[in-house]
């Protein structure tokens, strides 16, 4: 009986250890200079295309404004976003309600963070740091801008078959945060039919502000 107990104590050891090993490997895999490298490659890909010459071009831009988009969407993770922006009710979505929501979502996003590259005017992304967050890495950045500014901003990526970004801090504000504040009340009360249109209707009013400038 003794020797049965002495075993199962060194097997449940023995399990012990192997999790800590296990643990130790999966530690060891979340590499922040791989998470940054990614990063910084999408990065330079979109700063290569609006500091082309032509880039101010009326007659060009809107082509490579798409090009931007493209390299913006591999490396942002939409639906990771949508999905922390929603919170725990998103497990209820059924797969068509989260679809939309994520294309809405990235519809908002666009109409209102993609169109500032249209008046890029040379601003620079300096890397700061990087930090592990569980299985999670944070890149800390600072755009400086051609005047000497310098705005502080925090990627927070995860590993997918690359590493993409699931949010953005930008000067202290998380921006799923921001979100999820701004459409707190529709998240509780409305249905995800209704929260699609809500988001609809903000990209609408923000690509309207910008027409009317």
């Amino acid at each position: 009986m003794r020797c049965k107990k002495m075993v199962l104590s060194g097997l449940i050891v023995l399990s012990f250890l192997l999790g800590l090993a296990s643990a130790s490997v999966r530690a060891q895999s979340v590499d922040p200079a791989e998470a940054k490298a990614d990063l910084q490659r999408a990065v330079d890909g979109v700063l290569a295309i609006v500091r082309k010459p032509e880039y101010k071009d009326p007659a060009v831009q809107p082509g490579l404004m798409k090009q931007v988009e493209e390299k913006i969407y591999a490396i942002f993770d939409f639906t990771a976003f949508t999905a922390g922006t929603v919170g725990p009710r998103w497990r209820n979505f059924s797969q068509d309600e989260k679809t939309r929501l994520t294309d809405a979502f990235a519809d908002l996003l666009r109409a209102t963070y993609l169109s500032k590259f249209e008046d890029y005017n040379g601003e620079d992304l300096l890397y700061t740091g990087e930090s592990v967050k569980g299985d999670r890495v944070e890149i800390a950045t600072v755009i400086r801008t051609t005047d000497n500014k310098q705005i502080p901003m925090i990627y927070r990526m995860a590993k997918r078959d690359t590493w993409v970004v699931f949010d953005v801090v930008a000067e202290g504000m998380s921006l799923v945060q921001n979100y999820r504040t701004q459409f707190q009340d529709a998240l509780i009360k409305e249905s995800p039919d209704q929260l699609i249109v809500r988001i609809k209707e903000q990209a609408d009013r923000v690509r309207a502000r910008k027409a009317s400038q």
